[in-house]
């Protein structure tokens, strides 16, 4: 999928004749549009679950497909999120970036706690990542020099890491603003690309 493929918001491409539907077919939309109003809803979005609407129910679950193949595509092409390839690792990746921007102290069992995964498999993991320089030992920055408990080892993300993560963020935020204007009534304004290249 390219990323021209696609413009979130758009219906033009389905064709949809209800005449040759089934049964079967003619239900399950009927069936779709009733349980995903309270989704449509948080949006409010909900006036168009409909089976009249049917073509802007297919196109909002194309656009949400399709926003969640660009992020996966797009998370390799920051070399330094690759080895955030798990969900273990990347909810450590959150973790750490958070409580590095907050200025509290994150360390390896804290993290274990807070992820719920075992000391040993969190030790390993953060091992691995500052030895590949993917984390660093560092201080809070929230933390005076007198108040410093040199027993505790906070872990922080690498410049490298934190700058791929928060672009790669900011793009997949984009996506998601696309979204909302293109089905809602939230008016927003677009001055910049949402498709330009990754910032390393």
């Amino acid at each position: 999928m390219k990323k021209d493929e696609v413009t979130i918001g758009s219906t033009s491409y389905l064709n949809l004749n209800f005449e040759n539907w089934s049964k079967d077919q003619k239900e399950r939309a009927e069936q779709l549009c009733k349980r995903l109003k309270p989704a449509y809803a948080k949006i409010r979005a909900e006036s168009i679950c409909n089976v009249k609407n049917l073509d802007k129910v297919l196109a909002m679950s194309k656009d949400i497909g399709f926003i969640n193949i660009r992020n996966h595509v797009r998370y390799a092409e920051y070399k330094a999120l690759k080895p955030f390839d798990t969900h273990l690792k990347n909810l450590i990746l959150n973790y750490v970036v958070y409580c590095s921007a907050a200025g509290e102290t994150i360390y390896k069992e804290k993290l274990a706690k807070k992820v719920n995964a075992s000391h040993k498999t969190v030790q390993k993991i953060i091992k691995d990542l500052v030895d590949g320089g993917f984390f660093i030992e560092m201080a809070a920055h929230s933390v005076k020099e007198k108040d410093k408990d040199f027993r505790i080892i906070n872990i922080r993300p690498s410049v490298d890491v934190t700058v791929a993560y928060i672009d790669y963020n900011i793009r997949a935020i984009i996506n998601d603003m696309k979204f909302v204007a293109a089905y809602t009534k939230i008016k927003l304004q677009f001055e910049f690309d949402y498709n330009e290249s990754v910032v390393a």
